[in-house]
């Protein structure tokens, strides 16, 4: 199948209003024109170097930076991505507030949270949601649009969906607390169908788009 007809395929899948993420990194330009001219406008890339050599392949893409951010890489990112989904630290947040305030932009974020524990991961621990938020609704150039998390990798869909069903709870509380908190960045190839199920409103795909 080609990446037209792979995109097609998955978004027939979505409900309305979800957003497809396609994660581009390591594809070239070639390959994310071609995912472009099927219909996507989002595309994710998971390092800042590789972000910014691909911000020249169309001024319509909304970029998202979903990979680890270090907070040395901040300021190349300001005002290039449409959202940063892996806001993981305070430190990072202030940061990101920091290098907005000097561009004299608003960046839009996501909270990432280790729902699943796992050390590997970053993210923040569930029982530190209360004051980081308290903290991170008050930043005047950085907006928290809600909160991305990754699925544990391992083959039982049932404790890929235990997380996601704690993770939808998790964002359905804290939404009634700050309504700015819209979005639920959650599941990925092996795992969105899973992730929509519980909630999901932004999905970041790349192996079953690109076939790899």
């Amino acid at each position: 199948m080609t990446i037209q007809e792979n995109i097609l395929a998955i978004q027939a899948t979505l409900p309305e209003n979800t957003t497809l993420v396609c994660v581009s990194k390591t594809q070239s330009k070639e390959k994310i024109l071609e995912a472009f001219q099927a219909g996507v406008r989002h595309f994710g890339e998971n390092r800042v170097q590789e972000l910014v050599q691909k911000l020249d392949i169309s001024d319509q893409i909304h970029w998202h930076l979903i990979g680890h951010l270090q907070r040395n890489k901040v300021k190349d990112v300001i005002g290039h991505v449409e959202l940063i989904h892996s806001l993981d630290s305070i430190r990072l947040m202030d940061e990101v507030n920091t290098q907005s305030y000097k561009k004299n932009l608003i960046t839009h974020g996501l909270i990432q949270i280790n729902v699943a524990e796992e050390k590997t991961k970053h993210g923040f621990h569930v029982e530190e949601l209360d004051e980081v938020l308290k903290k991170a609704v008050n930043y005047p150039n950085l907006q928290i649009d809600g909160f991305m998390v990754i699925g544990p990798h391992v083959n039982d869909d049932q404790a890929i969906a235990d997380v996601f069903k704690k993770s939808q709870a998790l964002f359905q509380y804290y939404a009634q607390l700050y309504p700015q908190l819209k979005i639920l960045s959650m599941g990925m190839s092996h795992d969105y169908q899973i992730a929509l199920q519980y909630g999901a409103n932004m999905v970041r795909i790349g192996s079953k788009i690109f076939q790899e």
